[in-house]
């Protein structure tokens, strides 16, 4: 089965689902293979740098005078909630050029890529790290430049071939909390030492700067390797930082367990995320495969878990639960014939 078939192309980010099966032409700029597209991105870095460690009384201008000389850039000042109270009272009375920042970094974006480059060849190195000279009012400090490489986004399985390989979106999970230095590979890595064989990942990007935004997804080879996660939830990095595991929510699914019979055929709009079930539900079949006693007297705490933009979100309460649940005619005949607990029984399934 080809990477085409795969019916949810989110899971697949740095629109790397996109170019891996996009056949316009070349004046699209796209390229029209997963090939092409890893050997375009490999040495391509965002737009988006991180600059760490710098003096607390280091001004726009003189971040200005530093980095202005490889290109055109703006400065994303950390948003601090203590210094923005303080500000309301007695607002500052100097310019933004000579603003001070006390988070100890900023994010410089450059509007071309090439400006980066640049910069990456004034830093001198120092254990694998980019460093360069920052002359201030008081003195001079080297500061750290964490640029990012686009291909660092994502991971493929070695193993796997992109022509012929299909990845199934339902051994799929979503972690969040990720530090953004984090590569997609180093989350494998922490994921395969723990769990089992990963045969994708992909580091959520910013869709224009192409740079993290602190969350992953990361698709299982093995069925029972995303039921152990889901079991578990949670995994330890490489920088001993703890990150939870969620499951993710797909698109446009039928219900698992009335295969749209009980709600005229719609996507199902839960997934219940706990490791007895795994399953989409439609709003009928969440009633009857949870609430139904004495069966099911242990999957009546259960909440859904439901998309949120491109995130998956945990629900407190069922929303279709606020007033009396009411079924049409039928709905009790169809649940008749379905193991209530089916849950239970289809986790038992493999997909590999």
């Amino acid at each position: 089965m080809s990477l085409s078939t795969l019916k949810t192309p989110k899971i697949l980010n740095c629109d790397v689902y996109e170019k891996c099966t996009d056949s316009s032409d070349g004046d699209s700029g796209r390229p029209s293979s997963p090939l092409t597209f890893i050997h375009e991105s490999k040495n391509r870095y965002s737009r988006k740098v991180f600059v760490g460690g710098l003096p607390f009384d280091i001004t726009e201008r003189d971040l200005q005078k530093t980095f202005g000389r490889f290109g055109i850039l703006h400065i994303d000042w950390p948003r601090r909630q203590d210094v923005d109270k303080y500000a309301a009272i007695d607002p500052p009375t100097t310019s933004h050029t000579n603003r001070r920042q006390s988070s100890g970094y900023v994010f410089i974006i450059y509007r071309k890529e090439s400006s980066v480059r640049k910069l990456l060849n004034e830093c001198f190195i120092d254990n694998k790290r980019y460093f360069i000279e920052l002359p201030t009012k008081t003195n001079k400090k080297s500061v750290q430049i964490r640029p990012w490489l686009e291909s660092d986004c994502y991971y493929f399985w070695d193993k796997m071939d992109l022509r012929e390989t299909y990845l199934n979106p339902r051994n799929a999970v979503f972690i969040g909390g990720v530090p953004r230095p984090t590569r997609a590979v180093d989350i494998v890595k922490a994921i395969e030492s723990t769990y089992g064989t990963v045969v994708y990942a992909s580091i959520d990007t910013d869709p224009e700067l192409r740079y993290p935004k602190g969350a992953a997804r990361v698709i299982f080879d093995k069925r029972a390797d995303y039921e152990d996660a889901m079991t578990r939830r949670n995994v330890d990095l490489e920088n001993g930082k703890r990150v939870e595991i969620k499951p993710y929510v797909i698109d446009d699914q039928p219900c698992d367990v009335c295969h749209g019979r009980n709600n005229a055929n719609r996507p199902a709009p839960y997934f219940c995320g706990e490791s007895t079930c795994l399953q989409y539900f439609c709003e009928n079949c969440w009633d009857f495969s949870h609430d139904r006693k004495p069966m099911c007297a242990k999957l009546r705490n259960h909440t859904p878990y439901v998309r949120s933009g491109d995130s998956t979100r945990q629900l407190g309460t069922v929303p279709h639960r606020a007033g009396a649940t009411t079924y049409g005619n039928g709905v009790q005949q169809d649940f008749d014939k379905i193991s209530i607990c089916s849950t239970i029984v289809n986790k038992q399934r493999r997909y590999f």
